[in-house]
C-alpha cells in the first residue's frame, strides 16, 4: 500500500498526491478561488525533494569547481615543477665497460692525472699528484701543460712546467687495469730544495706510492704495486711507451694521408697532433649534476661529460661546440659521449641546461641552433653514419623547441634571440623589440637542412620532407632581409631593412645557392668590409678575429670552391689565402706559447687566455685539402 503524502483535514475525502497538490475550492463570500488549508501542507511536503535536488546540484557544482581548482593548482604549481625536473632522454649509453682514460674532474685542486672509467666514473680512480712539502700542487697551477699522446684509452704523455722546473709523465694502461709510469723531472724544484718535491700515486683503495723528484731524475713505476721504490730502469715500460707512440704516429699518418694532405711541413703535423691531444685530454665529467631550474635548485644523479680546458671556465656549455668538431675527426666514441650528454639535458618543460652560473648549470628555454653546426660537421664524416638513430628524438625535440622559441607572431620575419645561447660569433644578447635577426634566421634555415639530412640518414622520409619545407620557408623569407638598393642583407627593424652587425652570415654559413646572383655580391661585400683582414673577419678591433667564426667561413668557401658557378674561382682563391694565413697565425703562437688561442688581432698576435679549445680547429683547418 502506497504511503500517504499528507493527512487531509475536515470532511475532505482522501486523495492521491497529484490530486491534493492541484486541489482548489471556491470561497462563496468573494467568489475567489482559494487553496484549501491542506494545500500548504502538500507544498511543504513537496519542497523536501526540491531542496534535496538543489543541495545535490550545489554539491555537484562545488565538486566541479573543486575539481577545476585542483586541476588549476596541479597545472600551475605541481606539474610544471615536476616537468622542470624530468628529462625524458636522460641516460648515457654504456660502451666498453671498465676501460680507463684521463678524465678531468673540474675543481680548484686538480691532480696531475686522474684515470677513470668513463662508463662508470663513480668507481675509484687512479690519481697522480705533485706534492710540495706534503701539499698538493694542482695541475692548473703549472704555467704550461702539454699533452703529447692521442691514444687516451691506452696511455698518454703529459709535460708540465713551472719556471725552470719541468716534469714529464708517460703512462701505459694495461688490460688488467695496472698502470705503468715513466717519470722524468728536470730543473730546480718548485720550492728550491730537492727533498720536499714528490710525486704521489694513489687510488683503488691500495697503498699509495711516493716518488721523490730530483733535478735530473728518471723513474719507472707500476701501480698498484708491492714495490714502493721506483725503478731507475724498466725495459717493459720503456718499450711499451715507445710502441704506444709509434702506433699512434702510424695511425695518424695513415689517416692524414687519406685526407690528401701528404706534403705539409713536419712542424705543422706536430702542431696538429698537439691540437688534437689537447682536445682529447680535455674530456671532463661531473657526477650528480647540480642544476638550477625555473622552479628551484636540484641535483640530478647523472654523469655529465663535456669538453673544457684546464684554465678556462665556461659561461655556457655551447662554448664546447667547436672543440667537439675537432674531437670528431678521430674519435667517434667520446664525441658521441659529449653530444649525448648535451642533448639529454633538455627537460619536459622545454628548458635546457646550458648556462654555467656559480657552480651550477641553469635551465633556460631551448634555443640551440649552433648545435646543428656540430651535427652538420658529423654528417660529412661517414664514421658517424650509424649514430643518428639513437639521438634523433633528442635532436628533433631540441630543433622543434629552438624553432618555436625563435619565431614570433610574424613568422620568419619575426625571429629573435632569447639571450641564452651562442650564435655564429659569440653568446648572443636578446634581440631588440621590433627587430628580426638575420643571423638567427640563417641558423634556423641551416638547422632545418641538417634535420632534413639526419632524417634521410635514418630513413624517415616524412620528417625529412617536413624539415625541408621549413628550410624552403626560410630561403623564401631571405628576400625580405635583402636590401636591393645597397646590395646587402640586414636585420628587419620596424619593418625596414637595416645593416645589422652580421650581414655576412648567409655567406659564412654557406646557405646561399651557388648559382645565386647574390653570391658574387656577398663575396665582394666581404672583401670590401674594413673588418675583413688577411686573417679573416674580425668582430671588432678590440675583440679581434675569432678562429671559430672564420672556420665556418672557411668551410663555406671550400663548399663554394667545389661547386660549378660564376663565383667558384674567387671562392677558391679566398679559401686558399685565408686557410694558409689562419694556420700560420695559430702555428706561430703555438711555437712561442706552447698553447692555443681562440682569437687573434689583424697582425696575427694572439688574444685572450691560453688553452682555448677553439684554437684546436687548426687540426680541422689543416686536414682539409
Amino acid at each position: 500500500m502506497a504511503k500517504k503524502t499528507s493527512e487531509p483535514t475536515g470532511n475532505n475525502s482522501q486523495a492521491g498526491p497529484t490530486e491534493e497538490s492541484s486541489a482548489i475550492t471556491t470561497n462563496n463570500e468573494n467568489n475567489k478561488p482559494v487553496k484549501p488549508d491542506n494545500a500548504n501542507s502538500n507544498v511543504n511536503s513537496l519542497s523536501m525533494p526540491v531542496k534535496l535536488t538543489a543541495l545535490l546540484a550545489i554539491g555537484a557544482l562545488l565538486s566541479v569547481v573543486a575539481s577545476f581548482g585542483v586541476q588549476f593548482y596541479n597545472d600551475t604549481y605541481v606539474r610544471p615543477v615536476q616537468k622542470d625536473r624530468t628529462f625524458p632522454f636522460l641516460g648515457g649509453k654504456e660502451t666498453n665497460g671498465t676501460r680507463l682514460r684521463i678524465l678531468q674532474a673540474p675543481s680548484s685542486q686538480r691532480p696531475l692525472l686522474q684515470l677513470l672509467e668513463p662508463d662508470r666514473p663513480w668507481n675509484p680512480s687512479f690519481i697522480v699528484e705533485v706534492l710540495v712539502n706534503g701539499t698538493v700542487f694542482p695541475l692548473n697551477a703549472f704555467q704550461e701543460r702539454v699533452y703529447e699522446t692521442l691514444d687516451v684509452y691506452n696511455g698518454g704523455k703529459l709535460t708540465v712546467k713551472y719556471d725552470v722546473f719541468s716534469l714529464t709523465i708517460a703512462h701505459i694502461i694495461y688490460p688488467n687495469s695496472t698502470i705503468g709510469f715513466y717519470v722524468n723531472s728536470n730543473g730546480k724544484p718548485l720550492n728550491g730544495t730537492e727533498e720536499n718535491l714528490e710525486l704521489k700515486i694513489s687510488g683503488r683503495g691500495v697503498k699509495w706510492i711516493k716518488i721523490p723528484l730530483t733535478p735530473a731524475g728518471n723513474y719507472y713505476q707500476t701501480f698498484p704495486s708491492t714495490q714502493e721504490e721506483a725503478f731507475s730502469n724498466h725495459e717493459e715500460i720503456k718499450n711499451d711507451v715507445a710502441n704506444l707512440e709509434e702506433r699512434w704516429n702510424k695511425k695518424f699518418d695513415e689517416w692524414f694521408a687519406s685526407t690528401g694532405q701528404q706534403n705539409l711541413p713536419a712542424a705543422y703535423i706536430e702542431i696538429m697532433k698537439a691540437a688534437y691531444s689537447m682536445v682529447a685530454n680535455s674530456l671532463s665529467v661531473v657526477q650528480n649534476f647540480p642544476m638550477m631550474g625555473k622552479y628551484g635548485f636540484f641535483v640530478d644523479e647523472v654523469n655529465y661529460f663535456f669538453l673544457m680546458p684546464i684554465s678556462i671556465t665556461y659561461t655556457t656549455l655551447d662554448e664546447q661546440f667547436f672543440a667537439i668538431m675537432t674531437l670528431s675527426k678521430l674519435n667517434v666514441e667520446d664525441t658521441m659521449r659529449v653530444i649525448r650528454s648535451y642533448i639529454s639535458l633538455s627537460n619536459e618543460l622545454g628548458h635546457m641546461a646550458n648556462r654555467l652560473v656559480f657552480g651550477t648549470v641553469e635551465l633556460f628555454p631551448i634555443q640551440s641552433p649552433m648545435l646543428f653546426q656540430v651535427i652538420k660537421e658529423l654528417l660529412s664524416n661517414p664514421k658517424f653514419d650509424n649514430e643518428y638513430q639513437d639521438i634523433i628524438e633528442n635532436l628533433d625535440y631540441i630543433a622543434e623547441n629552438t624553432w618555436k622559441n625563435s619565431i614570433g607572431k610574424g613568422g620568419v620575419k619575426d625571429v629573435k634571440w632569447t639571450g641564452d645561447s651562442r650564435g655564429v660569433f659569440d653568446l648572443e644578447p636578446a634581440t631588440s623589440k621590433n627587430t628580426s635577426s638575420l643571423e638567427l634566421l640563417c641558423l634556423l634555415g641551416d638547422m632545418s637542412l641538417v634535420m632534413k639530412n639526419v632524417y634521410k640518414k635514418v630513413g624517415d622520409d616524412k620528417n625529412s620532407v617536413k624539415w625541408e619545407k621549413r628550410a624552403t620557408d626560410v630561403n623564401e623569407a631571405m628576400a625580405s632581409y635583402w636590401n636591393n638598393e645597397k646590395k646587402e642583407y640586414g636585420d628587419i627593424v620596424n619593418g625596414k631593412i637595416e645593416k645589422g652587425p652580421w650581414p655576412h652570415v648567409p655567406l659564412i654559413l654557406g646557405i646561399v645557392k651557388e648559382d645565386s646572383e647574390n653570391l658574387g655580391q656577398l663575396l665582394k661585400n666581404l672583401q670590401d668590409d674594413p673588418n675583413f683582414t688577411q686573417l679573416g673577419l674580425q668582430t671588432s678591433e678590440e675583440q679581434g678575429i675569432a678562429v671559430s667564426t672564420n672556420y665556418l667561413l672557411l668551410r663555406s668557401l671550400k663548399h663554394y670552391a667545389g661547386l660549378s658557378g660564376p663565383s667558384q674561382e674567387i671562392a677558391h682563391r679566398m679559401y686558399s689565402v685565408l686557410k694558409n694565413n689562419m694556420a700560420a697565425a695559430i702555428a706561430r703562437a703555438h711555437r712561442a706559447e706552447k698553447s692555443f688561442f681562440g682569437r687573434y688581432d689583424k697582425n696575427m698576435r694572439p688574444l685572450g687566455p691560453k688553452e682555448n679549445l677553439d684554437g684546436t680547429l687548426v687540426f680541422s683547418i689543416m686536414s682539409s685539402p
